[in-house]
């Protein structure tokens, strides 16, 4: 978390640039520490028509969420920025309760009050 923080704290710094060049330049060292991990436990690497999909796919997810988030880090503080996008796996969960129709366990539940505390606690004091 801490390396975390320190990232999105130098992306703060940089977000004045140019949002697509810190976009490239954070998709490629991403994408090149993957490779790294990827080459070092000697994993199987598929098809290219699969990777080539696999690369449309992080372009469009990966890449579209951190031009977002470098934007709304030229508006918003750090710290409420990252509050923001700490939620997007629950979008993830909500559309899996509603196209899967799972069920959670009462730990999701206590687990989001939790979070909405915390986002009202943090939006709070942000503005402050």
């Amino acid at each position: 978390y801490c390396l975390w923080g320190l990232e999105n704290n130098c992306t703060r710094m940089l977000s004045s640039k140019n949002v697509y060049e810190i976009t490239i330049i954070k998709g490629l060292f991403a994408g090149l520490g993957s490779l790294i991990i990827a080459l070092t436990t000697k994993a199987i690497f598929p098809d290219f028509n699969i990777i080539l999909l696999i690369l449309l796919v992080g372009f469009l997810s990966y890449g579209f969420s951190v031009i977002m988030y470098i934007k709304a880090q030229k508006t918003l503080k750090a710290t409420l920025t990252a509050t923001y996008f700490a939620l997007n796996p629950y979008f993830g969960i909500i559309f899996s309760l509603l196209i899967l129709k799972e069920q959670p366990d009462i730990n999701f539940y206590i687990a989001l009050i939790f979070i909405i505390l915390a986002m009202i606690v943090i939006h709070k004091k942000s503005n402050d």
